[in-house]
């Protein structure tokens, strides 16, 4: 397995991992910024090992593991560490500037958290991404 591309085309998947078909009942495709986005998407909301690409070392394992931070205590070092997971996995995607990457997080409750992803795709064009956990779920728009 291999991250998707700039290049790349894949099935669009609706918010629960279902492929979307279109009225013929074929599956609607995703290209370019859609389909790797939906990529991102798609590895925020997956541990690592859970799917099936690791490189022999495991530092470039698909799945940011996000649900590790679920019940996380909400403090200084939980901002820190969630921004260096995010932040560490962003990186490893050549389409997007490594130095544009910026994130904010808000906590809420002791079980509830939002963090704001910024970035910079290379050809310059700005992207959002929020991520947010009730304690339960983590969900990522």
């Amino acid at each position: 397995m291999r991250l998707t591309g700039t290049d790349d085309v894949d099935i669009r998947l609706d918010r629960y991992g279902q492929p979307i078909p279109d009225n013929n009942g074929d599956c609607v495709l995703c290209s370019g910024m859609n389909c790797w986005m939906q990529d991102i998407w798609i590895e925020m909301l997956t541990d690592e090992g859970e799917l099936l690409w690791e490189d022999q070392e495991g530092m470039q394992a698909y799945g940011y593991n996000l649900t590790d931070y679920l019940n996380a205590e909400q403090d200084e070092s939980f901002k820190q560490e969630i921004s260096a997971q995010i932040v560490g996995k962003m990186t490893k995607r050549e389409y997007i500037d490594d130095g544009s990457i910026s994130l904010t997080t808000e906590t809420s409750t002791e079980s509830k958290w939002a963090a704001h992803v910024q970035f910079r795709e290379s050809d310059g064009q700005n992207v959002n991404i929020d991520i947010r956990s009730d304690g339960k779920e983590i969900y990522v728009t």
